[in-house]
Parts: structure tokens; sequence; C-alpha cells
């Protein structure tokens, strides 16, 4: 659904996405991707 309603959205961007309405902390996101949450 989100595919279809923003076409605009990378592959990285859908993954943000789907694991912020998973309801992934920021912290949480940040870790999985091995990337400070302050860059």
């Amino acid at each position: 659904m989100l595919k279809e309603n923003y076409s605009c959205l990378n592959e990285k961007e859908m993954q943000l996405c789907c694991m912020m309405i998973a309801g992934f902390k920021t912290e949480e996101i940040a870790a999985i991707w091995m990337q400070s949450i302050f860059s």
C-alpha cells in the first residue's frame, strides 16, 4: 500500500517507513542500520 501511495520513495525510505509502522524506535532502527541516530 505504501508503494502505491508513495511511489517516489526509494527502497531504504520504504524500509524506514515499514520499521516505523512496526513500532521500532529510532535508536533500534539506527542499531539495525549500524548508523548513528545523530547523523
